[in-house]
């Protein structure tokens, strides 16, 4: 009998776009970034739900992973985006039967990072994945490696 991998998703906390990553069970298999064509904010908010439902599906993914939101450094407006965001990711979990988690990475990246800046993110996973990440959407994709990374080798706690 074979062993049992667990594949994670983890998404980045962007809610303009969809900047993702996936491991299985330490090892990163895939990264990107999925664009919204939609500006209505009820068609983007079903297309966040599509394309997650997709990834998933696609991917084989087991387990899928946010940040935390810390809502007292979060101004009203991006609060409201945000949380409609996760809430089309949990829903998308929800539908497709796999396990949601949130976790928080503020002490993790400090400490892996010292000052958490975008070019220690792009480096760290530069160095660790042999990943050179550039681009409007980099530093995002990078968070999602990170967050999938510390999820995936149990360095946090979700």
């Amino acid at each position: 009998m074979g062993v049992f991998s667990i594949r994670y998703l983890a998404i980045s906390k962007a809610p303009n776009y969809l900047a993702y990553a996936v491991f299985r069970d330490e090892v990163l298999e895939e990264y990107g970034v999925e664009t919204f064509r939609e500006f209505d904010e009820v068609l983007r908010l079903k297309e966040v739900f599509n394309l997650v439902t997709e990834i998933i599906g696609s991917t084989k993914t087991h387990v899928v992973v946010t940040h935390s939101l810390d809502v007292e450094k979060l101004l009203k407006k991006d609060l409201e985006r945000l949380t409609e965001f996760k809430a089309m990711i949990k829903l998308s979990t929800i539908q497709t039967q796999r396990l949601y988690l949130e976790a928080k990475t503020t002490g993790w990246e400090k400490k892996i990072l010292g000052r958490v800046t975008k070019a220690r993110k792009l480096q760290l996973v530069h160095d660790g994945y042999d990943v050179q990440l550039d681009g409007v959407h980099a530093e995002n994709i990078a968070d999602a490696i990170i967050l999938g990374e510390a999820v995936a080798h149990k360095r946090i706690h979700v």
